[in-house]
């Protein structure tokens, strides 16, 4: 094993003597065409990693770089003080310490210190100072303003951002939404909606007083506004709603339709129709089923529907 690894540090160094070949002799730069690595300072570059342009960077565990003009890829994370272009890839994590365009791709996190242009995708967290594309995570992205699209599993916190597509849209410069809702199946709910002019979250919890015991609601979803006038918009939502907490709880998942008119400064009323499809367990709570279904499938453990409903409501906007 350890012969192994003389012979590997061995192939680096001559390699290294290869590739440095390549470096800016008039101005002193130190830049390299290709770093090989396992983790600093055990790479092409040694001890100096960190002073290097590199167009393209490959380590095994960590890279270090000054600069990546094309490609950096490494096994758990790419570190760059300075500017990252191109492709950023990391099993779970990239730095960029300046500005960084491209595509920025890691499992856990991606964190860019000023300026990000293109997109950054990650399992669960998207930071960056300006933005112009996409954050697109499973569970947070934070950035002061996106010039695009932020789209988490959970929470998008921004000061401006153009089009957050998340539960939860904590945007400074945006729109917050407190209202009250009715719809078919007799679900009564307070709503949260948060999000910008043009897109938006929604999460609350109500009440059913129509089903066989009596219980609560939760709600989740999306939205989308259409802004025809001041005075009017066309809200387009999808919504998931599950009503009672047990393994034989019902759930309904909808697209609604739902024309909203401003009243005053703060006020909107809204409603309309909206197309869903319900399920229930041990044959179905009769309570809540349509009795117009457009199709309908039941067994003695599940009952199915698709069919036309309704939502109506009244918020606040802040």
């Amino acid at each position: 094993m350890k012969q192994i690894v003389q012979i590997a540090l061995s192939a680096l160094v001559l390699v290294s003597a290869f590739i440095t070949s390549g470096y800016a002799q008039s101005t002193g730069e130190k830049t390299s065409r290709v770093q090989l690595g396992f983790f600093p300072p055990i790479s092409t570059n040694g001890g100096n990693a960190g002073a290097y342009t590199n167009t393209v960077s490959f380590s095994t565990l960590v890279g270090l770089s000054g600069n990546v003009r094309a490609f950096t890829f490494a096994g758990l994370a790419n570190i760059v003080r300075n500017d990252a272009h191109g492709i950023q890839w990391a099993g779970l994590y990239n730095y960029i310490g300046n500005e960084g365009s491209g595509a920025s791709l890691a499992g856990v996190a991606n964190i860019s210190k000023t300026h990000y242009r293109g997109v950054q995708l990650s399992g669960i967290l998207n930071m960056g100072n300006e933005v112009v594309g996409a954050q697109i995570t499973g569970v947070v992205n934070l950035a002061k303003k996106v010039s695009g699209v932020q789209f988490a599993a959970l929470v998008n916190i921004a000061d401006e951002s153009d089009y957050p597509i998340g539960l939860l849209n904590l945007i400074k410069k945006g729109e917050y939404t407190l209202g009250i809702q009715y719809d078919e199946v007799g679900t009564t709910a307070i709503t949260l909606r948060t999000g910008s002019r043009f897109t938006y979250g929604i999460i609350g919890l109500g009440y059913n007083y129509r089903a066989h015991e009596k219980t609560l609601a939760t709600i989740a979803g999306l939205g989308v506004h259409l802004n025809c006038f001041p005075w009017l918009r066309i809200n387009n939502e999808v919504t998931v709603q599950n009503i009672g907490f047990s393994k034989n709880s019902t759930f309904k998942v909808g697209y609604a339709l739902l024309p909203s008119i401003r009243l005053g400064q703060h006020w909107d009323l809204w409603g309309g129709l909206s197309l869903n499809y319900l399920r229930s367990g041990h044959g179905g709570d009769g309570r809540l089923l349509s009795s117009r279904p457009i199709w309908e499938r039941q067994s003695p453990s599940l009952r199915q529907q698709l069919y036309v409903g309704y939502q109506a409501g009244i918020q606040y906007t802040f």
